[in-house]
């Protein structure tokens, strides 16, 4: 049996002053780092938001060439759009509604002037658009958006 030789100090642990400092060390770097990380998570949160819209865009896109029916994207204010088929018959049946303020609270649509809505014809091909629309999500300091060409396809602007 092996005896301690260094005294009634040479107990393992660490001291209350180094559990302190290290303490405070993490408060001062945590309060150093909150604010970039909630800008972060902003831009995260915007991004998801318009992933969401680029998804449903497609969608509304492969629902019209899958069936080989119009089908439409109608934008709202603040951020809400709903996806509906235009058959022969006339009246439109609307497939999907999303409401992102339900799930991103504070997020609208800057959209460009004139695009309230995407209507796809049965090639994919996007009716409605002379040229190129963006589409804007923005929340009080994140923004982002997507660029929609004439074609239907949907892109990221560089």
């Amino acid at each position: 049996m092996k005896r301690n030789t260094r005294g009634p100090r040479a107990a393992n642990g660490y001291t209350l002053i180094e559990l302190m400092l290290v303490i405070s060390l993490m408060a001062i770097t945590a309060v150093l780092v909150a604010p970039s990380l909630a800008g972060t998570i902003r831009e995260g949160r915007v991004g998801s938001a318009l992933d969401q819209v680029v998804s449903d865009v497609a969608y509304a896109r492969m629902l019209a060439v899958k069936d080989g029916v119009r089908t439409r994207v109608d934008f709202t204010a603040p951020a809400t759009y709903s996806i509906s088929r235009l058959p022969a018959s006339g009246t439109p049946v609307v497939v999907r509604t999303v409401d992102l303020t339900r799930d991103y609270p504070g997020l609208e649509f800057d959209l460009d002037a004139g695009l309230t809505q995407l209507e796809f014809t049965s090639r994919g091909l996007v009716s409605n658009l002379a040229g190129d629309q963006i589409i804007k999500v923005s929340d009080e300091s994140a923004r982002d958006s997507v660029l929609v060409s004439a074609a239907g396809r949907v892109y990221r602007p560089s």
